[in-house]
């Protein structure tokens, strides 16, 4: 009677034992999983971060390329008014339009839009500048106004290039 009990015996141990091993290598194989899974979350996460961080630099480009698109038409604006006045004052051309400042300030609202706080009171300094200088009549070499006029207009310049990044010389 002994004897059966011990095949059953080594039946059930046998029986025990692959049981522990399926347990155990299912184990191995979920903590596997888990680390497999937590790899992917982290390299899906920092493609992720990378791209929302490409899409950003992005953004700031068309931005930059906005901002600098505004800053030559404000530029481009004030120099051809300028010559206008230059032109006018000198008696080298026709007399101011009653609208001669109207593209300047146009583009000096548009402006407003994209440029930073700094550049934008520069801007607005020399077309204020420019207006007084246009509105202070003839003149037989440079004024008062025409020289404020150029010293805003160099400031504005320092705002734009200090603005987009640009080294300034000092």
């Amino acid at each position: 009677m002994q004897n059966i009990w011990v095949p059953i015996f080594i039946a059930l141990f046998g029986n025990a034992v692959a049981v522990l091993i399926v347990l155990l290598t299912n184990k191995q194989t979920i903590n596997r999983e888990e680390a497999r899974q937590k790899q992917e979350d982290i390299r899906l996460e920092k493609m992720q971060e990378d791209t929302r961080t490409q899409r950003q630099q992005e953004e700031r480009w068309r931005v930059i390329d906005l901002q600098k698109d505004y800053y030559v038409s404000l530029y481009q604006e004030l120099r051809a008014a300028s010559l206008a006045v230059h032109n006018a004052g000198y008696g080298l051309g026709p007399q101011l339009e009653f609208s001669w400042n109207l593209p300047a300030f146009e583009a000096l609202l548009r402006l407003r839009v994209f440029a930073s706080e700094s550049a934008y009171d520069a801007a607005e300094e020399a077309y204020t500048a420019l207006w007084l200088w246009g509105d202070s009549g003839p003149t037989d070499y440079e004024s008062k106004e025409e020289i404020t006029y150029s010293s805003a207009l160099r400031d504005y310049v320092v705002a734009v290039r200090r603005d987009l990044g640009i080294e300034v010389a000092e």
